[in-house]
């Protein structure tokens, strides 16, 4: 679901170049497509479930009401990541309207080009993983009430040094 935005690679239709320079498939509309898609499939199974809202306070619904939710938050991830590397103008709001968004720094680094023989691509993996994966485990762990407020801290600055790195990379 997250990686579903970049499907324009690999469709010529769905190209920039055939949408006015822009990538529609990086719009919130287009993005929530496939998620809602399978969420539409998974209430008509009628799955049973419960979502977490914090430690130890359940949010009942169904199960294909959580899993619709999880398509919804992956589908907007790679939207969200994308805006964070402050490279590529995003057209958020098409079809409605034909603005481009972008940030006027970045957080996260850009892939580059995405060849096996890139060295920048697995420096920037690794800079993307020194950010992410420690914002990963402190949700986790505050989710689930375990986060020992140094813990905490340590895996903040950890995040903090890694987005500092990103974003002094040339854009």
């Amino acid at each position: 679901m997250a990686l579903a935005p970049d499907i324009d690679y690999a469709i010529p239709a769905l190209q920039a170049s055939h949408h006015n320079g822009l990538r529609i498939t990086h719009s919130i509309f287009v993005s929530l497509l496939l998620p809602l898609g399978r969420g539409l499939c998974l209430l008509l199974l009628n799955q049973k479930g419960k979502v977490p809202l914090s430690s130890g306070v359940w949010w009942r619904v169904s199960g294909s009401q959580s899993l619709l939710l999880q398509a919804i938050c992956a589908g907007s991830s790679h939207l969200l990541m994308d805006l964070l590397v402050g490279v590529t103008p995003l057209p958020l709001l098409w079809p409605l309207f034909p603005r481009l968004f972008k940030l006027p720094f970045g957080l996260l680094p850009s892939a580059g080009r995405l060849q096996w023989g890139n060295a920048l691509l697995y420096q920037n993996l690794g800079i993307e993983l020194g950010v992410m994966v420690p914002v990963l485990l402190m949700t986790l762990l505050a989710v689930n009430g375990k986060g020992h407020p140094l813990l905490l801290l340590t895996l903040s600055l950890i995040a903090a040094y890694f987005m500092m790195w990103a974003a002094q990379l040339a854009r």
